[in-house]
């Protein structure tokens, strides 16, 4: 997270890492931890310009090492996270969201140094 250094504005930039217990695409998960590592580096008073998020040790799905310790629910979470995917895939996009996505959105995604088609080649790494 980082403020615009080409403003005559006080200056801040933080990061922070989280390491999952367990390898996860629940998205409610995925939104919790993000959340908290936001709580963590937030400071009033800075106007924020960008923010990101790296993922590293992406696993496929059928190899996901369990966490004796674990107490999440997982089946249920992954059950919810179906629903949502596939209501959005038959009724449109945005149609069930998560709450921590807000119910408006003020601001458009910039993307101009993402790679083209990631999401489909990073997939294919996993293979």
């Amino acid at each position: 997270m980082n403020t615009n250094r080409f403003q005559d504005e006080p200056q801040y930039y933080s990061s922070s890492t989280v390491d999952l217990p367990v390898a996860t695409s629940d998205t409610a998960e995925l939104l919790g931890y993000a959340l908290r590592a936001t709580e963590a580096i937030f400071r009033a008073g800075y106007c924020d310009k960008k923010a990101g998020v790296l993922l590293s040790e992406l696993v496929p799905a059928q190899v996901v090492q369990a966490n004796f310790f674990d107490q999440r629910e997982r089946d249920r979470s992954e059950q919810l996270v179906r629903v949502v995917d596939q209501m959005n895939t038959q009724m449109g996009a945005g149609t069930l969201k998560f709450a921590a996505a807000g119910l408006q959105q003020r601001w458009k995604l910039r993307a101009e140094r993402r790679s083209p088609g990631l999401p489909l080649a990073g997939a294919s790494c996993l293979s």
